[in-house]
């Protein structure tokens, strides 16, 4: 059985640290299902978790030294398997790519092999030894 939970020390080039923790095993709070997020920078921060909690339509900004206020998102027609769907027929009607295509996530998929790599090899993975460049 593979681990219930995972970190990441990323460090991209130009030097931006990225620090990821993940767990779907947790003694903690329960969380939804597509998590809680939070986005730390220079100037401030974002959180947002999955819709429905606490709600659908805003992401939550603070700046540093000023409350956090709450900004509304554009309405999504259709979510879940149901705006992929939809956004694959009409790739297939346009032929346009998608706004959000698997080539996309490339580069996110080879993040996490060298993620897996590194931790069962116990040293730094390079992306370029994943994706052969």
């Amino acid at each position: 059985m593979d681990p219930a939970s995972a970190t990441a020390t990323i460090t991209f080039e130009g030097g931006v640290v990225v620090s990821y923790r993940g767990s779907w095993a947790s003694s903690g709070p329960v969380t939804p299902w597509a998590g809680e997020w939070r986005l730390d920078t220079a100037r401030g921060e974002v959180r947002w978790t999955s819709r429905d909690d606490p709600s659908p339509d805003r992401v939550d900004v603070r700046q540093l030294g000023q409350p956090a206020r709450s900004l509304p998102l554009p309405e999504t027609p259709n979510l879940d398997r149901a705006g992929v769907l939809a956004t694959f027929v009409q790739a297939i009607h346009t032929g346009a790519e998608p706004e959000s295509s698997g080539r996309d996530n490339l580069g996110s998929l080879a993040l996490a092999l060298a993620a897996v790599r590194s931790a069962e090899e116990g040293r730094t993975v390079l992306l370029a030894e994943i994706i052969g460049a």
